[in-house]
């Protein structure tokens, strides 16, 4: 019978080191938690402004265009002289290609046409470009051409990715010189975006940016690392597979 009965063991005879190898990974589980909410926070946060900024654009772009085109129409209906009806015909035309323009606009945000139409490394020379003029600041690109075109999880992943460093070394790092890379490794597509901003600890600094950067990547089978410190900018790579 005694056979049958399981051994529990003297916790005396426990090796020492069980306690601390369960703290560790308790900080561990702990630590992966606190990143998971923050990437959480940050995607909803980052929701809510895309549509606060469409909200934006149709209403203040859009929205007064179409209105002020309903109104010209309506004018140019009961209008007699023939001259001037072509008058309001030809505003009402200016008036919808201002319209064209602001929706092109908000949907070149959302998703840029260059990514759909010509891929991951013309996408990013048109963003690094438009972004760092927007700026004042001084860009150096570094863009081979890739074998063969990744599937549109990696595009977008890639994008997203170095759309988010760009952000944080113009917006939030305050650079003036930017470099924007992209190679082949290894069958692997590395991106790598360097800035001589501000810097950070990346061991004390861990914003819900960063944690969502990080997510991206290891999500599309890649992983990113980030080496940084105060006063010496700040060097993001990311490598995903170019599949």
């Amino acid at each position: 019978m005694a056979s049958d009965v399981p051994v529990v063991p003297d916790p005396a005879e426990r090796p020492k080191g069980e306690p601390a190898a369960r703290g560790l990974r308790h900080e561990r589980i702990e630590a992966e938690n606190r990143e998971l909410r923050a990437m959480a926070d940050h995607l909803f946060a980052t929701q809510e402004e895309e549509r606060r900024m469409v909200a934006r654009g149709l209403h203040n772009g859009a929205g007064q265009s179409i209105t002020a085109i309903r109104m010209a129409a309506h004018a140019a209906l009961h209008e007699t002289d023939p001259d001037r009806r072509r008058e309001e015909l030809e505003d009402i035309l200016a008036q919808a290609d201002a319209a064209l323009h602001q929706v092109r606009t908000i949907c070149a945000r959302m998703r840029p046409p260059p990514l759909d139409a010509l891929g991951l490394e013309a996408a990013l020379r048109w963003h690094a470009e438009a972004a760092c003029v927007a700026a004042g600041c001084a860009l150096e690109l570094r863009i081979d051409p890739l074998p063969r075109r990744p599937g549109p999880s990696v595009e977008q992943t890639g994008f997203r990715i170095v759309q988010e460093a760009l952000a944080n070394a113009l917006r939030h790092a305050r650079a003036d010189r930017v470099s924007l890379a992209l190679r082949v490794e290894d069958d692997r597509c590395v991106l790598e975006v360097v800035d001589n901003g501000r810097g950070f600890d990346p061991l004390v600094t861990v914003g819900p940016g960063l944690v969502a950067m990080r997510e991206r990547a290891r999500s599309a089978g890649g992983r990113m690392d980030i080496a940084s410190a105060p006063g010496r900018g700040t060097r993001v790579l990311a490598s995903l597979p170019c599949r």
